[in-house]
């Protein structure tokens, strides 16, 4: 029987109001997915490694959701996803709540793992600017039907839909997209 994992880029701010810390929340993601796996699937050693990589200081593992930054929340977001090196990551909205600097760092930092780290990315985002940068394919849904399905570049130069080119005009009225209409 082949087991088929994927993690969800989740928040533990989640676990706000509660006496769940960062380390916490690590080992119930942990203990998820090893209970899905059948197996152990981490050590200590990975979680400082992505720590390191995540650009997240060991003592943020002490730490609770109130004594942490939106963009640490999405680092250790990043981290609870990894932790188990899954094939497939499908995070929803990793951009939101961030300034367009941590954004961009964040952005670079997930397309570097994905590298580094081997995995698919599926990410949920209304942000045609970090789709089109980062994505290879574009997938447009509305009313959570397909639109279209086509790759970056293609979308960004004509838009095979309607919607996708409403959503197109759109960004590139608003200033998210910097291209001649």
């Amino acid at each position: 029987m082949v087991r088929f994992t994927c993690a969800l880029l989740s928040s533990f701010v989640s676990y706000a109001g509660t006496s769940v810390g960062v380390q916490s929340s690590i080992v119930l993601a942990t203990f998820v997915m090893e209970a899905v796996a059948g197996q152990r699937i981490t050590s200590n050693d990975r979680i400082y490694r992505l720590c390191d990589r995540l650009e997240l200081h060991p003592e943020i593992l002490d730490r609770r959701p109130g004594e942490v930054s939106i963009g640490q929340v999405q680092r250790v977001g990043i981290l609870r996803a990894l932790i188990g090196e899954p094939p497939l990551v499908l995070p929803d909205e990793p951009l939101s709540a961030l300034d367009a600097v941590t954004q961009k760092h964040t952005a670079k930092l997930i397309s570097d793992l994905q590298r580094e780290e081997g995995f698919v990315a599926l990410i949920v985002t209304q942000d045609l600017g970090y789709a089109t940068a980062y994505a290879n394919e574009i997938v447009v849904l509305k009313s959570g039907r397909i639109e279209e399905m086509t790759p970056s570049r293609a979308f960004l130069c004509e838009p095979k839909s309607n919607y996708g080119k409403i959503l197109r005009s759109a960004a590139i009225t608003l200033g998210v997209l910097d291209i001649p209409v």
